[in-house]
């Protein structure tokens, strides 16, 4: 009998396959607890793999379109507080026209056209702001929301570019004691409704 052989016994044989299909049930099993998933490769069951591979692509996608969703939202959102902050520059902007337009001293006026100049440059600054992303529906961008990229469902978000000057709210323009412009921000929300909402439908910001 050769040194390197061994001799075993039929029921040795048998604890030994039975050992060895132990082995490999335990790493099965802990296969299975570490990434969750019962079939792991088309070895295990061919037909439950390529349909979980299906399920799991279409999940995939889901969620993709669910993160484009949320960041549209972000941008829509950062948009909306922009006019909000817009809206009370312009209410700041009217109160002070409207002193001005109600005192007769010339180094007031020019007091009061220096802060209303200086709030136009902070609404130019804001709308400038606005954006996420890189996409600014207060800065003239569109905004294209994909809701299923197979049918190829969308919704488009039309911007447009706010700005003072856009809003019909222009300089001051202090001379004597008057000053030209002091009434031209009554208007102002009125104008900036216009221009940053404009039309409010679906297609179009």
């Amino acid at each position: 009998m050769s040194i390197d052989s061994v001799t075993l016994t039929a029921g040795m044989r048998a604890n030994l396959i039975s050992l060895q299909g132990l082995s490999k049930t335990i790493a099965t099993t802990q296969e299975h607890l570490s990434t969750g998933k019962k079939v792991n490769s088309a070895l295990d069951n061919p037909t439950e793999f390529f349909a979980s591979q299906a399920l799991t692509q279409t999940a995939n996608d889901l969620s993709s379109v669910q993160d484009s969703m949320g960041q549209a939202v972000q941008t829509i959102q950062a948009a909306n507080n922009g006019i909000t902050g817009i809206t009370t520059l312009i209410e700041a902007a009217k109160g002070i026209a409207e002193s001005a337009s109600s005192s007769s001293n010339t180094t007031t006026v020019a007091a009061y056209a220096t802060q209303y100049d200086s709030i136009l440059s902070q609404i130019d600054s804001l709308a400038k702001d606005s954006g996420y992303a890189g996409t600014n529906l207060l800065g003239g961008n569109n905004l294209t929301v994909t809701f299923n990229d197979s049918t190829g469902s969308s919704l488009t978000l039309t911007g447009t570019t706010v700005s003072a000057a856009n809003l019909n709210v222009t300089t001051a323009s202090a001379g004597g004691s008057t000053w030209s412009n002091a009434t031209s921000v009554s208007s102002a929300n009125h104008g900036f409704a216009h221009a940053a909402c404009r039309g409010r439908n679906d297609t179009e910001w």
